[in-house]
């Protein structure tokens, strides 16, 4: 949802696909923010935007390049916010309960005991990064999808420090230099690679700023999953992966995990 996978409206439609759309954010594009309540365009499936809706915020960023306009109206990334996340998984459990009634009710019990993870994977996520002083809570990162992490955590998000992360290109040494001098200017003590994203300017950025760079395994889960057997092979392990790196990172102090959560 919120204007994310607009590019697969074509596609949907011409697979002859007539059955149900579940909008697990329940806002499918801006018009759902803009005209709630609005009836949808003439479509060969059913739109269902379940029972609640995740709180959306406009995209904080400007266009890349001047005159054009800007990526999103607001920010798609909904599922980095565990609390917002815990919407779209009631929202999915409801449907998938409601397309296989012979299995809802083990439907439910799963969604039930998966959103009692998600509660407390918010109160331990909240708990880590309170360690850190909200001074050095500052996430420069090579894409621009942690804004409800942000959010979420009391986090000062800088966004992208380089555009040019968005297509994975390397930048130029006008562009180093100037995300050099924004790391420095903004207090950061660390820079965040994002794990589907080259780490190579992201490197040089760190060595001109004289900060250190988060790559490699320990970059950050945004837009994709890690491999299987990896610890961001699953969505609560993205989140416990990101919460670590930078937590440890800011030098604050990671509590051990809930006992629900440690045992999967």
């Amino acid at each position: 949802g919120v204007d994310l996978e607009h590019f697969l409206d074509d596609a949907v439609a011409s697979s002859g696909f007539h059955g149900r759309m579940v909008v697990t954010s329940g806002v499918l594009t801006a018009s759902d923010v803009d005209n709630p309540g609005a009836p949808d365009p003439q479509t060969p499936y059913t739109i269902d935007r379940g029972t609640e809706r995740v709180e959306v915020s406009p995209w904080p960023f400007p266009p890349e390049n001047a005159g054009e306009a800007p990526e999103f109206r607001f920010d798609p990334h909904v599922w980095t916010s565990p609390a917002r996340a815990r919407i779209q998984v009631a929202n999915l459990g409801a449907g998938l309960a409601a397309a296989a009634p012979d299995a809802a009710s083990s439907i439910n019990a799963a969604t039930a005991s998966y959103l009692e993870d998600l509660d407390a994977l918010d109160a331990w996520a909240r708990e880590a990064i309170a360690t850190v002083p909200e001074t050095q809570r500052v996430l420069f990162t090579s894409h621009d999808a942690f804004g409800y992490f942000s959010a979420d955590y009391g986090i000062r998000f800088i966004g992208a420090a380089l555009s040019d992360f968005n297509d994975q290109q390397d930048a130029t040494a006008d562009h180093i230099a100037s995300a050099v001098q924004a790391v420095k200017d903004s207090g950061a003590v660390a820079i965040f690679a994002e794990n589907s994203n080259n780490s190579k300017s992201i490197e040089a950025i760190a060595r001109g700023a004289g900060v250190t760079p988060i790559v490699g395994d320990d970059a950050l889960y945004g837009d994709s999953l890690g491999p299987d057997g990896s610890e961001g092979a699953t969505y609560v392990g993205s989140i416990i992966h990101n919460t670590r790196a930078v937590t440890q990172a800011w030098g604050g102090t990671v509590p051990a995990l809930p006992e629900r959560l440690a045992a999967r």
